[in-house]
């Protein structure tokens, strides 16, 4: 009984000094880098590759938009995973390959754990970053995201059909035309969202990410055998983005399912509006 009791008091003590030393971390983290910034490219990248990827699906003839859509979203999310590999490999905090070497330099981020940080040069002593540029904060979200809803499903190959609107109130086009609106401010709406959360979020939630990947990647082995600790960062990054990710991901089926009920017909967002 005395050992459980000295066990629980050893976790919650390595726990106490994990929330100090994490909470170095993100202090250290944001006067070096920008953050924000960071996380704006990251999700430029997912967001890219989604659609990159929906478009290539239309283009080797997977018309169906409840195909296109969830698997260009899962796409995007998953680059986002290696975003944020590259991105702890950038900072130092866990190289592609190999292990870290415990013993280059006396830089520490973490008191008794090494780490030799990478891009823009200076070290981390005392907890605490020095040399290197940069300030908190950072970039915003990308600005061409309203663009991109327009063309979340590529650009039809099919031709034939005029370029312009040709409405006519009276057979139903008016409420066709309300429904395509609510689709596209619906996935408008999801992306904005989950980007303007991520990023505003960045600071703690990089910071949460690259500690768990230090703890995880042996640089802290006393506080991975008495702190119950992640399995690996691919955990960190899911705790951190599930929640945007399963919004965006139930909104594109909701959307995708939508356009596919009141336009049979259409392969794209394009293709919806050229029907009116």
């Amino acid at each position: 009984m005395s050992q459980a009791v000295a066990r629980a008091r050893a976790r919650i003590a390595a726990a106490a000094g994990d929330d100090s030393r994490r909470a170095a971390l993100e202090r250290s983290l944001a006067s070096r880098f920008w953050l924000r910034f960071h996380m704006s490219v990251m999700l430029f990248a997912a967001f890219g590759a989604g659609f990159i990827a929906s478009y290539a699906l239309l283009r080797v003839g997977v018309a169906s938009t409840l195909v296109r859509w969830p698997l260009g979203t899962l796409v995007g999310y998953v680059v986002l995973f290696f975003c944020m590999r590259l991105w702890l490999a950038y900072i130092g905090a866990r190289p592609l390959w190999g292990a870290l070497n415990r013993a280059a330099g006396d830089a520490s981020y973490l008191p008794d754990v090494a780490w030799s940080p990478g891009g823009g040069g200076g070290s981390v002593r005392d907890g605490a970053f020095r040399g290197g540029g940069g300030g908190s904060g950072g970039g915003g979200a990308s600005g061409s995201f309203g663009d991109a809803v327009s063309n979340f499903s590529g650009t039809s190959s099919g031709g034939g059909k005029g370029s312009g609107l040709d409405l006519d109130f009276g057979d139903g086009d008016f409420f066709k035309l309300l429904i395509l609106v609510v689709i596209v401010l619906a996935i408008a709406a999801a992306l904005g969202g989950g980007v303007i959360y991520l990023v505003a979020s960045a600071p703690h939630l990089l910071a949460d990410v690259a500690f768990g990947a230090a703890l995880t990647g042996g640089i802290a082995p006393a506080a991975r055998r008495v702190a119950d600790a992640d399995d690996g960062w691919c955990d960190d990054v899911w705790r951190a983005t599930w929640k945007p990710f399963i919004v965006i991901l139930v909104v594109v089926v909701a959307a995708a399912i939508g356009l596919a009920h009141y336009f049979p017909g259409a392969a794209t967002l394009g293709d919806a509006f050229r029907s009116l």
